[in-house]
């Protein structure tokens, strides 16, 4: 479609509103509703009226292309809002101060009914919600020129008597799409773990009338009013506590979400989610639900522009988030299962301590933690202080009786049973539940497998119900044939230790996969996609496509299911085709299940055969993907394209975990599989062509034009210590140049990995080596931050002041991360601190533009020059002022910076300050007897930094 089609569209548009506007104009400030109503449809005018504007100057043709397609979306609703102009005609035109006087009594008249400015509003706001996306078109990669355009377009909108909105409060909208395009990009950079997706689970599996204890408890009312700062919900395993948080979400967010000034966020901590354990992923992940509001915005941007591609860490992260906290009068955080954070790395320790630490510097934070009463868990939340509210048995055992009865009505395996035999299922289960749903779960599928529901067999099976969840696991396990022995071991292997939940397809190369041979995979005993859910039948949990938007399945109804509950509601997952796909994602049932297999309890029953244990599972799904990965490189069927992800189910996640699950394993000692896969410049090869860990955002199969990196290079970036112990005890050559880093060390050093910086060290290895991403192992470490390892380097006679790299010495890139620490180190050993070079120029310059104060103070001590040009922005005040940094400015200015220094990008601070919008730092400057260089500023723009 020509634009021209697209600007008739607009303008259709556009007279649909007029007449609208007109109609309720008289009654626009009288009543809130019709006011609300008015403005929407005065912002979908002036939208239009922009678009077509637009497109009649013109822009290139890219986003010519994108607005005409959503400019033509909206045509067939435009029609309906002008059925709905017509039938208002119907109605006499309000009049005058008579109508405003009796503007209460008109409610009740058609064209004022609340359900009528309502559905009319919902309609305009799905117009405005379709050209949302032209508007991104026009202000993506927004530069001066297409400011001026959009500028002079809302001029002659203006001129023409359009006063439907204000210019400024309608280009403010405009530049909110902006930053809300800006900001899903820089989410994507930080890579946060989704908990949507284990929010739709839980909303799946809630059941409609249960719950409602936790929302009208008093503890629960406390803390949502605020009396009490924070809530932790405890109760045994299985008791149902993440199906009762996700009722509280739903609560709060139903609640506040309209509040402009109350925010809230949700985390669920998962077991069989690598990606949904730790401190970071927390850290992440509510950076990425609360940092969308200044100031956190504005540092969360700083922290992208200056990135290099490098992920903040955790503590710039809790700097950001902070920051976001701080910009509400409250925010509700709520996070489930702290229990299921891993125990014996740490991992659940950090998490806990961060949470203290969130606690303790913002006020206005209210916590709602869930968790099984454990010690350690149970000192940390009474650190906080909070209102504490158990899970008891017979809250829950209501709930139950609910469910069950839901379940009687709605499954077809028990429907068609008699009355009293339902009522004697419900209430023999739920009386011996003892608050735990899990184990009624657990019962009912145990009736549902009977191939006979005569009440004689009914009644049995109630008789004998196990006494618990150990005992109930214990039974699943001894009815598995022998015959499925090993194939069920090796699948609660893979469900166990995997990083994330695995596709059915991957199961089942998992299963013909033996790393214990070399003839290692057969693929003619690939079995079908419902093997796992038959061999495994009441331990595991089927769920769709993670990658999956969670915001769309929520709309759509679409979620993660149970596959053993899947006949309930849609269709039993074993014998509709259409429930089971290749991509079907499959988790351990519950938590409880992966405990019992690793528990020394399993031992003392006759499922003993089937215990886990950590470092063991870590190793064989360590040997299982290199076995995999072998295979691949030698397979006839290998195309070497994307193609091959589906022809090898297990190849992506191969490629990318193998050497994860090694470094979970490293105590056995064993590395001879890492050590010879490595070695084979072939294995090595199609190994990257899937997964570059060198460049591990890069998609499979894309360019890898570089040289093969050495195997003491790979086994250096990945940290496995053993490998690299046996590679340099056979004379690998420690200096060999290759890869991203252009060394083993720097290649160690960047990816923090001290050990093996020691080991290559102690063999030799050149420390003042130049190439690679850095430069120099001293650079790489310095802007690692890491005070220990800098020392260790110098040790070895690095030299302090060498050149090159990304950020040219290791004093500037020090200083640009705000390692204080560091710099002084730096500085003690001869770090010259006026050196020139890098994107600033010099380290103090990229102190000043990135924040750094105390880094500034001391570089000044130690004899930095403040108005030493240079660098993309000619001076540390100019640097300073371009980001709107009030108090680094005004102390530049205390400490002599030339208030009219020229150079840079802007010419000088006063320039850079005004074009960025700084308004107290312009003030503060001119205080100072700061001058405009140019009249002509409009020709300033911001350079990507």
């Amino acid at each position: 479609m020509d634009p021209g089609t697209a600007v008739g569209i607009a303008s259709f548009g556009i007279q649909i509103c007029q007449g609208l506007l007109k109609y309720y104009d008289a009654w626009k400030g009288y009543d809130s509703d019709m006011s609300s109503t008015y403005n929407a449809i005065a912002d979908l005018s002036k939208t239009l009226a922009l678009l077509k504007g637009t497109l009649q100057q013109g822009v290139d043709n890219e986003r010519t292309e994108r607005m005409v397609t959503c400019v033509k979306s909206c045509e067939n609703a435009l029609w309906e809002l002008e059925d709905k102009r017509r039938s208002l005609q119907r109605y006499g035109q309000p009049e005058g101060l008579r109508q405003k006087m009796l503007s209460e009594l008109q409610r009740s008249w058609y064209p004022f009914k609340k359900g009528t400015l309502e559905a009319l509003k919902s309609r305009v706001w799905g117009v405005q919600d379709r050209l949302r996306f032209a508007l991104q078109a026009l202000q993506l990669d927004v530069d001066t020129e297409s400011q001026k355009l959009v500028l002079r377009v809302l001029s002659q909108i203006s001129t023409q008597g359009d006063s439907l909105a204000g210019l400024a409060a309608q280009n403010q909208r405009i530049l909110d799409m902006q930053q809300s395009d800006e900001f899903r990009k820089i989410v994507a950079w930080i890579a946060p773990p989704d908990p949507g997706t284990n929010h739709a689970t839980a909303r799946q599996r809630h059941e409609g009338k249960t719950g409602g204890w936790l929302l009208t408890s008093t503890q629960y009312q406390s803390w949502k009013a605020g009396a009490v700062s924070h809530l932790w919900m405890y109760g045994k395993a299985g008791c149902g506590k993440t199906i009762l948080f996700s009722t509280a979400v739903e609560d709060i967010r139903n609640d506040f979400e309209q509040d402009p000034d109350v925010s809230h966020a949700f985390f669920y901590f998962s077991f069989s989610d690598e990606r949904k354990q730790s401190d970071g992923d927390l850290l992440r992940s509510l950076v990425a639900q609360l940092g969308w509001r200044d100031p956190g915005l504005s540092m969360l941007r700083q922290a992208y522009e200056n990135s290099r591609q490098s992920v903040p860490g955790p503590d710039e992260l809790q700097k950001i988030l902070l920051a976001s906290i701080r910009s509400c009068s409250r925010v509700y955080l709520l996070l489930d299962a702290l229990d299921e954070c891993p125990e014996d790395d740490g991992t659940r320790q950090n998490v806990l301590e961060r949470i203290e630490r969130l606690t303790q510097q913002t006020p206005n934070l209210s916590v709602f933690a869930t968790s099984r009463e454990l010690d350690k868990i149970r000192k940390a939340m009474e650190g906080l202080g909070p209102e504490p509210l158990r899970v008891i048995a017979p809250v829950v055992d209501a709930d139950i009786r609910v469910w069950m009865s839901t379940q009687m009505t709605r499954d077809p395996s028990f429907r068609e049973l008699s009355p009293e035999l339902q009522t004697l299922i419900e209430v023999t289960i739920s009386s011996r539940a003892d608050g735990m749903f899990r184990w009624a779960y657990c019962q009912l599928q145990e009736l549902k497998s009977l191939d006979s529901f005569k009440p004689k067999f009914v009644k049995e099976v109630l008789r004998t119900l196990p006494a618990d969840l150990d005992t109930t696991y214990a039974q699943m396990l001894t009815r598995i044939k022998k015959l499925y022995h090993q194939e069920a071991h090796t699948l609660l292997s893979w469900l166990a230790y995997a990083r994330s939940p695995p596709t059915l397809a991957q199961l089942v190369e998992a299963a013909i996969t033996d790393p214990g041979q070399e003839s290692c995979i057969d693929t003619d005993e690939r079995g079908g996609l419902r093997d796992t859910l038959r061999i495994l039948s009441g331990l595991v949990t089927i769920e769709e496509d993670q990658d999956a938007d969670a915001e769309s399945q929520w709309k759509t109804g679409q979620s993660t299911y149970d596959a053993s509950t899947a006949g309930n509601r849609q269709g039993d997952a074993l014998t509709r085709d259409l429930s089971l796909t290749p991509q079907t994602r499959v988790r351990l049932a519950h938590f409880s299940v992966k405990e019992y297999l690793e528990s020394r309890r399993i031992l003392t029953s006759e499922a003993c055969r089937f215990h886990l244990e950590s470092v063991t599972g870590h190793r064989f799904l360590a040997q299982s993907c290199l076995t995999y990965l072998r295979h691949y490189s030698v397979s006839s069927e290998k195309a070497s394209n994307e193609s091959d992800l589906e022809t090898f189910p297990l190849l992506q996640y191969a490629a990318e975990s193998w050497f994860h699950h090694c470094a979970l394993q490293q105590g056995s000692g064993e590395a001879s599989r890492e050590l010879t896969f490595l070695q084979q410049d072939h294995a090595r090869h199609h190994w990257r062509m899937v997964h570059d860990p060198d460049e591990d955002w890069n998609v499979p199969f894309g360019d890898r034009s570089e040289p093969l990196p050495s195997a003491i290079y790979y086994a250096s970036l990945l940290g496995l210590g053993p490998v690299v112990s046996s590679l340099l005890s056979s004379r690998a050559d420690v200096n060999a140049q290759g890869g991203r880093y252009g060394n083993a060390l720097q290649a160690a050093l960047a990816r923090g990995h001290k050990g093996v910086v020691q080991l290559l060290l102690d063999d030799r290895a050149n420390v003042n080596a130049q190439g690679g991403f850095y430069g120099n192992a001293l650079q790489a470490a310095s802007l690692g931050g890491d005070k220990e390892v800098v020392q260790l380097l110098l040790d070895n006679r690095a030299n302090v002041n060498a050149r090159g790299g990304d950020y040219d010495n290791a004093l500037y890139a020090a200083s640009a991360r705000g390692h204080k620490e560091v710099v002084q180190l730096l500085l003690d050993n001869g770090a010259h601190v006026n050196a020139q070079g890098g994107l600033y120029g010099n380290a103090l310059q990229a102190a000043s533009a990135r924040g750094h104060e105390g880094l500034v103070h001391l570089l000044l001590d130690n004899g930095a020059q403040i108005n030493a040009p240079g660098g993309v922005y000619g001076s540390a005040l100019q640097a300073a002022s371009v980001r709107g940094n009030k108090e680094m400015v005004q102390l530049l200015l205390d400490k002599g910076a030339h208030v009219n220094a020229q150079g840079g990008y802007f010419d000088n601070a006063l320039q850079a300050a005004s074009l960025g919008g700084h308004k107290e730092v312009v003030q503060l400057l001119q205080a100072s007897g700061a001058l405009y260089s140019s009249p002509d500023a409009d020709r300033f723009a911001e350079p990507n930094n």
